[in-house]
Protein backbone atom coordinates (compact mmCIF):
# COMPACT_ATOMS: atom_id res chain seq x y z
CA UNK A 1 0.00 0.00 0.00
CA UNK A 2 1.21 3.88 -0.71
CA UNK A 3 1.75 5.98 1.96
CA UNK A 4 0.87 9.13 0.85
CA UNK A 5 3.03 11.70 2.76
CA UNK A 6 1.31 14.63 4.94
CA UNK A 7 0.75 17.98 3.17
CA UNK A 8 3.65 20.55 3.68
CA UNK A 9 2.07 24.17 4.78
CA UNK A 10 3.23 27.22 3.23
CA UNK A 11 2.84 30.70 2.74
CA UNK A 12 3.85 32.92 -0.38
CA UNK A 13 5.66 35.98 -0.45
CA UNK A 14 6.14 38.44 -3.18
CA UNK A 15 5.62 41.46 -4.42
CA UNK A 16 4.53 40.46 -8.07
CA UNK A 17 0.90 38.89 -8.45
CA UNK A 18 2.04 37.12 -11.44
CA UNK A 19 5.13 35.35 -9.71
CA UNK A 20 2.97 34.41 -6.90
CA UNK A 21 0.35 32.65 -9.21
CA UNK A 22 3.07 30.71 -11.10
CA UNK A 23 4.82 29.25 -8.17
CA UNK A 24 1.41 28.43 -6.61
CA UNK A 25 0.41 26.68 -9.98
CA UNK A 26 3.72 24.92 -10.08
CA UNK A 27 2.99 23.55 -6.00
CA UNK A 28 -0.21 22.50 -7.16
CA UNK A 29 1.11 20.72 -10.14
CA UNK A 30 3.53 18.91 -7.98
CA UNK A 31 1.26 18.12 -5.08
CA UNK A 32 1.74 17.46 -1.37
CA UNK A 33 2.00 21.46 -0.53
CA UNK A 34 -0.99 23.17 1.08
CA UNK A 35 -0.54 27.08 0.51
CA UNK A 36 -2.07 29.17 3.54
CA UNK A 37 -1.91 32.62 2.69
CA UNK A 38 -0.07 34.99 -0.25
CA UNK A 39 1.49 38.39 0.78
CA UNK A 40 2.71 41.55 -0.66
CA UNK A 41 4.80 43.30 1.94
CA UNK A 42 6.80 42.35 5.12
CA UNK A 43 4.17 43.60 7.52
CA UNK A 44 1.13 41.45 6.37
CA UNK A 45 3.78 38.34 5.77
CA UNK A 46 4.85 38.84 9.78
CA UNK A 47 1.51 38.95 10.95
CA UNK A 48 0.44 35.93 8.64
CA UNK A 49 3.42 33.77 9.50
CA UNK A 50 2.72 34.32 13.11
CA UNK A 51 -0.76 33.34 12.41
CA UNK A 52 -0.41 30.36 10.24
CA UNK A 53 3.25 29.24 11.59
CA UNK A 54 3.79 27.26 8.05
CA UNK A 55 6.42 24.78 7.48
CA UNK A 56 7.72 26.68 4.46
CA UNK A 57 7.96 30.29 3.66
CA UNK A 58 8.64 31.00 0.22
CA UNK A 59 10.45 34.60 0.14
CA UNK A 60 11.08 36.90 -2.34
CA UNK A 61 14.05 39.10 -1.43
CA UNK A 62 13.00 42.30 -3.14
CA UNK A 63 10.00 43.35 -1.96
CA UNK A 64 9.06 47.24 -3.81
CA UNK A 65 11.65 49.01 -1.73
CA UNK A 66 11.64 46.33 1.84
CA UNK A 67 14.37 43.37 2.20
CA UNK A 68 13.15 40.15 2.58
CA UNK A 69 16.00 39.61 4.66
CA UNK A 70 14.40 42.02 7.11
CA UNK A 71 11.81 39.52 7.78
CA UNK A 72 13.74 37.01 8.80
CA UNK A 73 15.33 38.90 11.42
CA UNK A 74 12.09 40.11 12.61
CA UNK A 75 10.78 36.63 13.23
CA UNK A 76 13.44 35.65 15.76
CA UNK A 77 11.32 36.88 18.73
CA UNK A 78 8.50 34.86 18.13
CA UNK A 79 7.36 31.43 18.65
CA UNK A 80 7.89 30.51 14.49
CA UNK A 81 10.41 28.96 13.00
CA UNK A 82 9.73 28.35 9.37
CA UNK A 83 12.02 26.75 6.98
CA UNK A 84 13.04 29.52 4.43
CA UNK A 85 12.92 29.49 0.37
CA UNK A 86 14.33 32.46 -0.97
CA UNK A 87 13.04 32.39 -4.38
CA UNK A 88 14.43 35.45 -6.78
CA UNK A 89 15.27 36.69 -10.24
CA UNK A 90 18.32 38.14 -8.41
CA UNK A 91 21.81 35.90 -8.13
CA UNK A 92 23.33 38.02 -6.26
CA UNK A 93 22.09 37.63 -2.84
CA UNK A 94 23.38 34.08 -2.97
CA UNK A 95 25.68 34.71 -0.43
CA UNK A 96 23.27 36.56 1.97
CA UNK A 97 20.80 34.05 1.61
CA UNK A 98 23.31 31.58 3.16
CA UNK A 99 24.27 34.15 5.79
CA UNK A 100 20.24 34.16 6.85
CA UNK A 101 20.29 30.27 7.18
CA UNK A 102 18.07 29.77 3.82
CA UNK A 103 17.15 26.46 3.48
CA UNK A 104 17.68 26.53 -0.42
CA UNK A 105 17.74 29.20 -3.03
CA UNK A 106 15.34 29.40 -6.37
CA UNK A 107 15.72 31.79 -9.12
CA UNK A 108 12.62 33.00 -11.00
CA UNK A 109 11.58 31.79 -13.13
CA UNK A 110 11.42 28.90 -11.04
CA UNK A 111 12.27 25.47 -12.67
CA UNK A 112 9.59 22.67 -11.74
CA UNK A 113 12.02 20.32 -11.22
CA UNK A 114 14.52 22.33 -9.12
CA UNK A 115 11.30 23.09 -7.26
CA UNK A 116 10.32 19.02 -6.99
CA UNK A 117 14.10 18.65 -5.43
CA UNK A 118 13.88 21.12 -3.10
CA UNK A 119 10.88 19.34 -1.39
CA UNK A 120 12.36 16.53 -1.77
CA UNK A 121 15.12 17.28 0.13
CA UNK A 122 12.77 19.10 2.63
CA UNK A 123 10.81 16.15 3.31
CA UNK A 124 13.97 14.29 3.93
CA UNK A 125 14.85 16.52 6.57
CA UNK A 126 12.04 16.32 8.55
CA UNK A 127 11.37 12.56 8.78
CA UNK A 128 11.87 9.96 11.05
CA UNK A 129 13.30 10.93 14.41
CA UNK A 130 14.34 14.34 13.60
CA UNK A 131 10.32 15.57 12.57
CA UNK A 132 9.70 13.73 16.11
CA UNK A 133 12.14 16.26 17.94
CA UNK A 134 11.33 19.28 16.62
CA UNK A 135 7.56 18.15 17.27
CA UNK A 136 8.49 18.30 20.98
CA UNK A 137 10.63 20.88 20.92
CA UNK A 138 7.62 23.02 19.13
CA UNK A 139 5.43 21.99 21.89
CA UNK A 140 7.69 22.22 24.89
CA UNK A 141 8.44 25.91 23.31
CA UNK A 142 4.26 26.42 22.74
CA UNK A 143 4.45 25.88 26.61
CA UNK A 144 7.07 27.81 28.11
CA UNK A 145 6.59 31.33 26.08
CA UNK A 146 2.97 31.37 27.14
CA UNK A 147 2.40 33.63 29.85
CA UNK A 148 -0.22 32.63 32.65
CA UNK A 149 -3.32 34.69 33.61
CA UNK A 150 -5.35 33.89 36.83
CA UNK A 151 -9.45 34.82 36.11
CA UNK A 152 -12.14 35.04 38.25
CA UNK A 153 -12.99 31.06 37.38
CA UNK A 154 -9.44 30.16 37.32
CA UNK A 155 -6.32 31.32 34.97
CA UNK A 156 -5.76 31.01 30.55
CA UNK A 157 -2.33 30.43 29.11
CA UNK A 158 -2.07 32.62 26.64
CA UNK A 159 0.61 33.52 23.78
CA UNK A 160 2.51 36.92 23.82
CA UNK A 161 2.22 37.47 20.28
CA UNK A 162 -2.22 36.84 20.50
CA UNK A 163 -1.84 40.13 22.56
CA UNK A 164 -2.85 43.15 20.86
CA UNK A 165 -3.50 45.38 24.21
CA UNK A 166 -4.29 45.35 27.90
CA UNK A 167 -6.63 47.97 29.13
CA UNK A 168 -7.12 48.68 32.95
CA UNK A 169 -10.55 48.21 34.46
CA UNK A 170 -10.55 49.45 37.58
CA UNK A 171 -8.68 46.35 39.93
CA UNK A 172 -8.93 44.42 37.01
CA UNK A 173 -7.40 44.36 32.95
CA UNK A 174 -9.28 43.24 30.02
CA UNK A 175 -6.61 41.64 27.35
CA UNK A 176 -7.41 41.95 24.20
CA UNK A 177 -6.28 39.05 21.57
CA UNK A 178 -5.79 39.00 17.67
CA UNK A 179 -8.52 36.90 17.30
CA UNK A 180 -10.93 39.48 18.79
CA UNK A 181 -11.77 37.45 21.95
CA UNK A 182 -10.80 39.53 25.17
CA UNK A 183 -10.31 37.87 28.39
CA UNK A 184 -10.51 39.92 31.82
CA UNK A 185 -7.66 38.99 34.51
CA UNK A 186 -7.90 39.21 37.81
CA UNK A 187 -5.13 41.67 38.73
CA UNK A 188 -4.54 45.96 38.26
CA UNK A 189 -2.78 46.68 35.42
CA UNK A 190 0.67 47.79 37.30
CA UNK A 191 0.88 43.92 38.44
CA UNK A 192 0.29 43.13 34.81
CA UNK A 193 2.84 45.69 33.62
CA UNK A 194 5.54 43.65 35.92
CA UNK A 195 4.35 40.36 34.37
CA UNK A 196 4.90 41.20 30.95
CA UNK A 197 7.93 43.34 31.98
CA UNK A 198 10.78 40.65 30.50
CA UNK A 199 9.13 40.63 26.99
CA UNK A 200 10.35 43.70 25.21
CA UNK A 201 7.43 43.86 22.63
CA UNK A 202 4.73 45.14 25.32
CA UNK A 203 4.81 48.72 26.07
CA UNK A 204 2.71 50.85 28.55
CA UNK A 205 1.46 53.98 26.70
CA UNK A 206 -0.89 55.29 29.15
CA UNK A 207 -2.02 55.07 32.60
CA UNK A 208 -4.79 52.31 31.61
CA UNK A 209 -3.49 51.04 28.38
CA UNK A 210 -0.15 48.71 27.24
CA UNK A 211 0.43 47.60 23.90
CA UNK A 212 2.12 45.44 21.30
CA UNK A 213 4.46 47.48 19.64
CA UNK A 214 4.42 44.40 16.94
CA UNK A 215 0.74 45.88 16.11
CA UNK A 216 2.00 49.60 16.17
CA UNK A 217 1.10 51.28 12.48
CA UNK A 218 1.30 54.79 12.94
CA UNK A 219 2.28 58.09 15.67
CA UNK A 220 0.70 61.06 15.45
CA UNK A 221 1.70 63.66 17.61
CA UNK A 222 0.11 66.79 16.42
CA UNK A 223 -3.10 64.69 17.26
CA UNK A 224 -1.44 62.81 20.27
CA UNK A 225 -2.45 59.21 19.11
CA UNK A 226 -1.41 55.95 18.19
CA UNK A 227 -2.36 53.42 15.85
CA UNK A 228 -2.52 49.62 15.99
CA UNK A 229 -3.41 48.28 12.88
CA UNK A 230 -4.44 43.78 12.81
CA UNK A 231 -5.58 42.33 9.34
CA UNK A 232 -9.19 43.21 10.92
CA UNK A 233 -9.17 46.34 12.11
CA UNK A 234 -7.19 49.42 13.22
CA UNK A 235 -7.30 50.82 16.86
CA UNK A 236 -6.87 54.37 18.34
CA UNK A 237 -5.56 55.56 21.39
CA UNK A 238 -4.47 58.27 22.77
CA UNK A 239 -0.41 58.96 24.09
CA UNK A 240 1.23 62.10 25.55
CA UNK A 241 4.19 63.56 24.41
CA UNK A 242 6.34 62.16 27.31
CA UNK A 243 4.99 58.92 26.37
CA UNK A 244 5.39 59.59 22.59
CA UNK A 245 9.48 60.09 23.00
CA UNK A 246 9.50 57.13 25.53
CA UNK A 247 8.16 55.15 23.09
CA UNK A 248 10.93 56.28 20.33
CA UNK A 249 13.39 55.57 22.46
CA UNK A 250 11.95 51.77 23.59
CA UNK A 251 11.90 51.10 19.81
CA UNK A 252 15.66 52.40 19.33
CA UNK A 253 16.93 50.63 21.60
CA UNK A 254 15.15 47.09 21.97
Amino acid sequence: MEIIPEKITAVIIDDEVSAIELLEAILLSIGGVEVLDRCRNLDSSLKSIIRFNPEIVFLDILLEGENGFDLVNDLHPYDVNPTIIFVTGHDEFILDAIRHAAFDYLQKPVDPDELRKTLSRYRQKISGPFKEKAVKLRSWLEETHKIRFNTSSGFILINPVEIIYLQADANYTDVYLVDERKHTISKNIGEIEKILGKNPVFFRISRSVIININYLSEINRGKKQCYLQTKKQELTFRISVTNIKDLENFLQNR
